[in-house]
């Protein structure tokens, strides 16, 4: 039977345990094949290559092999381009590390998750005054990937949108409430919205700098990165917004009605999608006449 191999997986060292005198128990976090365990053989010896190499919030190619639950690291290389954190930085990255080994199941891969968490660690050294905005967007995409966060733009109980000036409070297991305005733990659904929306555009710095690198222009991305959100919205398996038609439809219209509804919708959107990609003019005449070339 052929052993597993796997060759240059981006990844990040999560966790590091003494396993003898010279070797080491990683607990790493790999984009294509989620969080697993391997042994780092000769990792503590002075002439390692591994030594200098396998450390916290830096990305890494890694190459192992094995089917067990402990594989076999054979090679690692640093990606560059990120320099260690330091002081506040450094506590708020063992931080995430945790959530993500005390919220994450072994060999679950979470590809989106994972770009986030490198743009994360990339702005706690590049962007340190940001430490809290960091942390706490990080908690939210946590939690919406694990799919334990309700949507923020709709009273959970009876789906139907928050009013802006009224104030709501997040239950475990329950969602978005009502809640009195004095409540320390309530927030006004303008910003539950705002969180909502935010949730949205959290990775745009992760493609954006690709695009504009890539010499697309920004404005026709744009375009298409907002008509593929009302996509998202209008499909399962989230479609918010089908869940609000259903709140506010008659008892006699069920959500397979809503399903078949919005077919047309959605394939009119695909066109429109596809017709700005193919003649980015659809989206750049107006900007360009507006603010010219």
């Amino acid at each position: 039977m052929a052993i597993t191999r796997v060759q240059d997986q981006s990844a990040y060292v999560l966790h590091r345990y003494d396993w003898s005198e010279s070797s080491l128990i990683l607990d790493i976090w790999s984009r294509d094949h989620g969080r697993l365990a391997v042994v780092a053989k000769g990792a503590k010896k002075p002439a390692s290559q591994f030594r200098p190499i396998l450390l916290p919030l830096q990305p890494l190619w890694l190459s192992w092999r094995g089917d067990a639950e402990v594989r076999t690291l054979h090679a690692a290389q640093w990606q560059g381009g990120s320099v260690m954190p330091q002081g506040e930085a450094l506590l708020t990255g063992f931080y995430l590390n945790e959530l993500l080994l005390r919220l994450l199941a072994r060999d679950d891969p979470h590809p989106r998750l994972f770009d986030v968490y490198d743009q994360a660690a990339r702005d706690l050294s590049s962007r340190p005054s940001s430490l809290l905005n960091v942390a706490r967007a990080f908690e939210l995409f946590v939690l919406r990937e694990l799919g334990v966060l309700p949507a923020l733009s709709v009273e959970s109980a009876a789906l139907t949108p928050l009013v802006g000036d009224q104030t709501y409070r997040l239950r475990p297991q329950a969602g978005l409430m009502h809640a009195p305005e004095d409540a320390l733990d309530a927030l006004t659904g303008d910003h539950w919205v705002a969180l909502d929306t935010a949730m949205l555009v959290i990775v745009a710095p992760l493609y954006v700098p690709l695009v504009d690198q890539l010499g697309f222009d920004l404005i026709w991305y744009g375009v298409l990165y907002t008509i593929t959100t009302q996509i998202a919205y209008m499909t399962p398996p989230f479609g918010y917004n089908l869940f609000l038609m259903r709140a506010m439809a008659p008892p006699e219209i069920g959500l397979r009605d809503i399903y078949r509804s919005i077919v047309p919708f959605v394939l009119l959107m695909v066109l429109a999608l596809a017709l700005v990609m193919v003649i980015p003019d659809i989206a750049m005449w107006l900007p360009n006449s507006v603010y010219g070339n």
